[in-house]
């Protein structure tokens, strides 16, 4: 789906061709939230979803389908490939605070996800499990 993501679409544009994608393959979705930046943080998609893709925009999807008699879903945040994450000082001091305060939340997580990756390496389900209910 990143892949077909181009600067002016909005989020319900986005929604529909992921529905029609999925039953293209054969599956029936069930839902599907796309929200863009700030919209990303109300989880449960409650927007007008005519917010516009822009360059340097987060964006998330999350989407669930049945097939075969299984229900499934995922979900997904990135950028849109006309993106292109800076890699030096220089490129990075060049956006503007809004699109570096984005880049720093993402690679955070994107980190907290590294490292939680190597610490379960090898671990059962239920075991993660059991450990984050012992956090809460």
């Amino acid at each position: 789906m990143r892949e077909c993501m181009y600067p002016s679409l909005t989020e319900d544009q986005v929604m529909e061709v992921l529905d029609n994608t999925l039953r293209v393959a054969g599956m029936d979705p069930f839902f599907d939230i796309v929200l863009f930046n700030e919209d990303a943080r109300n989880s449960y998609g409650e927007t007008v979803g005519s917010k516009v893709l822009e360059a340097a925009t987060f964006v998330l999807i999350d989407v669930g389908a049945h097939l075969f008699g299984y229900s499934s879903d995922i979900c997904r945040t990135f950028f849109p490939p006309s993106f292109t994450k800076p890699t030096t000082a220089a490129e990075v001091a060049a956006l503007s605070p809004i699109i570096r305060t984005k880049l720093s939340v993402w690679d955070t997580v994107l980190e907290a996800q590294t490292q939680s990756r190597h610490v379960l390496k090898g671990l059962f389900v239920i075991s993660v499990d059991s450990y984050c209910f012992l956090l809460v």
